[in-house]
């Protein structure tokens, strides 16, 4: 049977796209998860911005309330101060002692700890008495050296850490005020539980 030559060329090019055409498809169809991770995230992305256009929006309103209107949230906010004070002072002398400070207060109770630690090892030793030579003086002073490697390692880091927060406060006067004021309410909590401030019922 003879065909002519466009009949041929008519018939590959229809089987050739039939074949690209299921290609294309398979493609496309390998492809749906992709567009269906672009919507959700564009509807994440719109419900995000909507939040926090609403939450920028009651920021500025409250924000332009305390401006117009500072005698309704100051004298509460005193008041709410000055409870917590007398209800939580011992909480409020260690804040305001640790930013006046800064790191270095972090030695206290880490030597404290330190201290109780050789001790209870030093009196556990007197359980093997008779069994381990030498004098008990010799004893203590082994646990104290074996300890002072990890004190000078905390002294340090405590020391570089010290370091940096008074760079800190010496460079920008607004932190130097707020490091000073803390002193200042640690003085005067101090002043309040040495006088003996009186929990509300």
């Amino acid at each position: 049977m003879y065909l002519p030559s466009q009949s041929v060329v008519g018939l590959a090019y229809i089987g050739l796209s039939g074949v690209t055409g299921k290609h294309v498809a398979q493609s496309t169809e390998g492809y749906e998860w992709f567009d269906a991770i672009l919507l959700v995230l564009g509807s994440s992305l719109a419900h995000v911005c909507l939040i926090f256009g609403r939450w920028s929006r009651l920021i500025v309103l409250f924000i332009n309330d305390i401006v117009r209107n500072p005698s309704v949230w100051t004298f509460p906010a005193f008041d709410a101060s000055y409870r917590f004070f007398q209800n939580h002072p011992h909480i409020v002398y260690l804040a305001s002692l640790s930013i006046f400070f800064g790191p270095i207060i972090l030695l206290v109770p880490f030597l404290l700890l330190q201290e109780i630690g050789v001790l209870f090892a030093f009196n556990l030793s007197f359980a093997s008495h008779g069994l381990i030579p030498g004098r008990v003086e010799d004893h203590y002073e082994t646990l104290k050296e074996h300890f002072m490697e990890s004190k000078e390692k905390v002294f340090a880091s405590v020391e570089a850490a010290t370091s940096v927060f008074n760079d800190w406060t010496s460079e920008h006067p607004l932190l130097m005020i707020f490091r000073v004021l803390s002193g200042l309410l640690g003085l005067y909590v101090l002043y309040g539980l040495w006088s003996g401030w009186n929990h509300p019922q």
